[in-house]
């Protein structure tokens, strides 16, 4: 797995991932659940337990390590998850945590809390019901923490203050969620989130390419207006590191993703950085020349297309890569320069996205630095599979459509190489929606479509969902919900004033 670690590392092990793991998990409430795996380890790959005990017991049998007792016993005689817990349930005794009265045999039966002591019929329920502590006195220690500012303030020249956290559907770091190309449909490229007076006031309008810039490094970013920031603030998910948006600065540094920006303070006790404040400067980027390739790709194909079209970002200005599709799967790779970038750049796109092979459709004009290439499935309704543009983004919207909603492009080569959209009554995408379900791929104007013709009737979340027996919204992880509980709220508002005297 292509984490933004393995740069780092002198050698890779294949490790199982979560679905191949047995073992134990215990999670926020101290319930420790029995976990077994749900499909064997593919290839070589081993779990981590397995990987630690062959590693060990290799050293241990080098003479270099060689213990000086006479004991040929190994020190690590683990065959199983079970073996290594059991140790780990004697390492607690006398704690907190105390589990020594937990077996294998128990969990198995049913999930179980800690403490678990020795003797006991069950786990305790909630701690400190006696009142005493785990500290020397036995009573709560609390911390008179003085409130300290951030390491840095908005000030003239950076006055916009950053926040970073995570986007609703992705995970940390994206080493497992960034996989998933559903996972991207509520958001279809990096972004950074704006009050919508500080982007009318300084001319920015959405999509626009700005320069983000902190007394640390810059980056460069798409603007999207929120009408949750605040004046003077602003927001980038964490997530956006080098892997999904890169690029290089004017001294031809590659850039470090949303990393350049923040900064290095933290707590000195809890050791938590400050990720959640950054002074930092925000203009439009002048970027003349921009390429997009946006195609369906087969699934196997999918990521190590992906790591190729990774490799390569470091060398535009601008550029990002990111997975899309709900039954199928695609890429999406846009990339921008202040000048014209060598053709061979361009080239090596076309290959990875095999936009160079026979019958690909394409108009090409040199003098301008114009391209565009057309990928079009061979049937008798064909649909169009993947588009290219170069030096001219004209037709992104409507080509995006046509190619995510399968849509027939019988009649409409001319238009696509053009770029010119033809009239409504040759071309019908529908109005975009922004994607609010990306489990079950739901989107907006579903949703308000269903309100509309359940309402009066449909003022809850429970009952909507009990009325869209087709769409089942929010019914999944859940994530949505808070996205569709203020879509109700703003229907049923604008019914009342609709219906107001």
């Amino acid at each position: 797995m292509n984490t933004e670690t393995v740069q780092y590392a002198d050698l890779l092990l294949p490790a199982s991932t979560w679905a191949e793991k047995e073992g134990t998990v215990t999670n926020s409430e101290r319930c420790i659940s029995r976990v077994r795996a749900a499909k064997a380890a593919p290839g070589e790959s081993k779990a981590d337990w397995q990987i630690v005990v062959s590693f060990a017991r290799a050293l241990e049998s080098n003479p270099f390590f060689k213990r000086s007792t006479a004991s040929q016993e190994s020190l690590f005689p683990y065959e199983s998850t079970e073996q290594i817990w059991n140790e780990h349930r004697l390492s607690t005794q006398g704690r907190d945590l105390d589990i020594t009265g937990l077996t294998y045999a128990k969990l198995e039966a049913q999930p179980q809390q800690w403490p678990f002591k020795l003797g006991a019929e069950t786990g305790q329920q909630r701690l400190y019901e006696d009142f005493r502590f785990e500290t020397p006195t036995g009573k709560a220690q609390f911390a008179n923490v003085q409130y300290r500012p951030t390491s840095e303030s908005r000030e003239s020249k950076y006055p916009f203050s950053l926040n970073t956290g995570r986007l609703r559907d992705q995970w940390h770091g994206m080493s497992r969620t960034g996989l998933v190309s559903k996972l991207f449909g509520a958001v279809s490229s990096p972004v950074i989130e704006l009050n919508q007076e500080d982007m009318a006031r300084n001319g920015w309008v959405d999509g626009d390419l700005l320069k983000v810039s902190s007394k640390r490094g810059s980056i460069l970013i798409n603007a999207k207006a929120s009408a949750e920031m605040g004046l003077n603030q602003a927001f980038i998910a964490m997530h956006w590191g080098e892997q999904y948006l890169s690029g290089r600065a004017s001294d031809g540094q590659a850039l470090a993703g949303v990393n350049a920006l923040t900064t290095s303070s933290f707590c000195e006790k809890s050791k938590q950085p400050e990720l959640k404040h950054a002074a930092v400067h925000i203009s439009k980027a002048q970027m003349p020349w921009s390429m997009l390739a946006v195609s369906w790709v087969d699934a196997p194909l999918l990521q190590s297309k992906r790591s190729s079209l990774q490799s390569i970002m470091k060398r535009f200005d601008h550029a990002f890569c990111l997975p899309f599709g709900q039954e199928r799967m695609g890429l999406v790779f846009r990339a921008s320069c202040a000048q014209v970038p060598p053709s061979h750049w361009v080239e090596e796109v076309e290959q990875i996205l095999a936009f160079d092979v026979p019958g690909v459709l394409k108009y090409q004009d040199a003098q301008k630095g114009l391209k565009r290439s057309m990928i079009v499935s061979e049937q008798v309704d064909p649909l169009l599979t993947g588009f290219m543009l170069v030096g001219n983004l004209s037709g992104e919207a409507w080509l995006g459509e046509l190619l995510r909603q399968d849509l027939s492009v019988k009649g409409l080569t001319r238009y696509m190489l053009q770029g010119k959209p033809p009239s409504t009554s040759d071309l019908n995408t529908g109005s975009k929606s922004e994607m609010v379900c990306t489990c079950i791929g739901v989107s907006e104007s579903q949703i308000i479509e269903k309100l509309h013709q359940q309402a009066p009737s449909c003022t809850s979340l429970e009952a909507l969902q009990g009325l869209q027996t087709d769409l089942k919204c929010g019914t999944s992880c859940g994530s949505c919900v808070p996205q569709i509980k203020r879509m109700i709220v703003a229907v049923q508002d604008k019914k009342l004033r609709l219906n107001a005297p």
